[in-house]
């Protein structure tokens, strides 16, 4: 698309205004530049010569540093992309250059170097902004490659690869005046500008190679063209931490994964993580805190895009401290029990600040043994004590068994008069016999039917062991 080329004004003694000798921009390379939409893959660009063996030429614009913006006022952003051909030198850069207005540059070696925004197309052109005050009136986008010099046989090195734009008015587009934009643009904030190659010449008194161009609206996938829609958005890139204070020790809590939140994060965003004193923390690329020794130290993450003049970072602050040692108790319900032979019950002790496993011991298992969960079980008549046990601290608990007995031992019954006799503490089954079915029966249950006058016992076989009932019917 043809943009109707600005009227050249006087820059410096080194800039003088451009001449048009006639050369056209496939004699000047042979490389197609960019345009909205294209998809054409440029040739190399071949650079016979050099001032050193990197590439680098020592004669450059970009003596004003990065540009951070006007530090007061109101501020317009301008995206420019540079095609990869204008890297005539390996340390040629994008810079902006404007002599009026807030923060105007020095001199032409003074031209502000911009920043890179994540975008870069398929044939190498990038895409940079700069933010300056809206007092500024015109603006040239250049390689950061100085004008060179010609003098008789000798030419300099830079001739023919200082790269720069016509002088750009910010004043916006009027009626008419752009091709691209007939009815105008009153501002040309967040726009993009473009090349063309179309529209370019040599300034033949320092061999400046300078190209007009237009502006284009830059859209949110990175792409541009005449059409008003969604506008590409830049931010600055900052991190905040989820912790600013961390206690760790050498046991139990030894690592923690610290949370970092950025904002603004780029594809190519640096994340950078590190420890003030890694004798006492260290920390991976990933945020992920470990503990190495006692003491404080201070974790730091940083963030960064490429381009971008400053770095953002949090910090936490991380003491490393001997852990406090719980001291282990332990308490039961009740400290005695009792049991009939054959009998069970399981001791729930509550441990507190336990380590490891709890054991059980008894310490006379003849008469109650005990099991690694804690189930007692009665064997014989008599006392036992179980030991509860964890991280050296003990309870004792105490198990008196019993055998069981019958609610009556001596009994006298009427004919036809029954009685049930009760087994107290009765573990199972119990069975019941008569020594003197014609005197009196028992059945399963232990009930006693008398039959006739005259003397029985009953017989009672229950937890392994025997009881007795005399029985006399009258």
């Amino acid at each position: 698309m043809k943009i109707k080329k600005f009227t050249s004004i006087l820059l410096s003694a080194l800039m003088i205004s451009s001449v048009s000798v006639g050369v056209t921009a496939k004699e000047i390379s042979s490389k197609d530049y960019e345009k909205p939409n294209s998809t054409v893959i440029p040739t190399e660009t071949v650079v016979e010569e050099t001032t050193n063996d990197k590439g680098e030429t020592s004669d450059v614009t970009y003596k004003g540093g990065i540009y951070d913006g006007p530090d007061s006022g109101n501020k317009v952003r301008y995206y420019f992309a540079m095609p990869k051909d204008w890297k005539t030198f390996t340390n040629a850069k994008a810079c902006a250059y404007w002599w009026d207005g807030t923060d105007k540059c020095a001199n032409w070696q003074n031209s502000y170097q911009m920043k890179a925004t994540p975008i870069t197309k398929d044939n190498g052109t990038k895409v940079y902004y700069i933010d300056v005050s809206v007092d500024v009136r015109n603006i040239v986008f250049n390689n950061g490659i100085d004008v060179g010099t010609k003098s008789g046989d000798y030419t300099s090195l830079n001739w023919g690869r200082s790269y720069q734009t016509d002088n750009i008015s910010l004043e916006g587009y009027a009626p008419d005046e752009s091709s691209v934009f007939p009815e105008g643009i009153d501002s040309f904030n967040n726009l993009v500008y473009v090349i063309d190659t179309d529209d370019t010449s040599i300034n033949d008194k320092n061999g400046s190679v300078i190209f007009g161009g237009g502006w284009y609206y830059l859209h949110a996938d990175g792409n541009w063209d005449d059409k008003a829609g969604s506008q590409y958005e830049l931010e600055s890139v900052n991190v905040k931490l989820n912790k600013n204070l961390l206690s760790l020790n050498l046991s139990d809590k030894k690592t923690y994964s610290l949370k970092a939140s950025i904002k603004n994060k780029r594809f190519d965003t640096k994340v950078k993580w590190s420890s003030s004193d890694e004798k006492v923390v260290k920390v991976d690329e990933n945020g992920v805190v470990t503990a190495v020794g006692y003491g404080q130290a201070i974790i730091s993450v940083s963030v960064h895009n490429p381009g971008e003049s400053f770095i953002k970072s949090d910090k936490c602050i991380v003491n490393v401290v001997k852990p406090i040692v719980k001291k282990t108790s332990i308490s039961l319900s009740k400290s005695t029990v009792s049991l009939y032979v054959k009998g069970t019950t399981t001791v729930k002790p509550v441990v507190k600040n336990g380590v490891g496993k709890t054991t059980f011991k008894s310490n006379n298992t003849k008469i109650a043994k005990v099991d690694n969960n804690g189930k007692i079980t009665a064997l014989k008549v008599g006392k036992a004590k179980v030991t509860v046990t964890n991280n050296k601290v003990s309870k004792v608990f105490t198990v008196i068994v019993k055998t069981p007995k019958l609610n009556k031992t001596k009994i006298t019954l009427n004919v036809k008069k029954s009685y049930t006799l009760k087994v107290v503490g009765k573990v199972g089954k119990a069975t019941f016999t008569s020594s003197n079915k014609k005197v009196a029966t028992v059945n399963s249950v232990g009930k006693i039917i008398p039959k006739k006058k005259g003397n029985a016992t009953i017989t009672v076989k229950t937890n392994g062991v025997t009881l007795k009932c005399s029985v006399v019917v009258k």
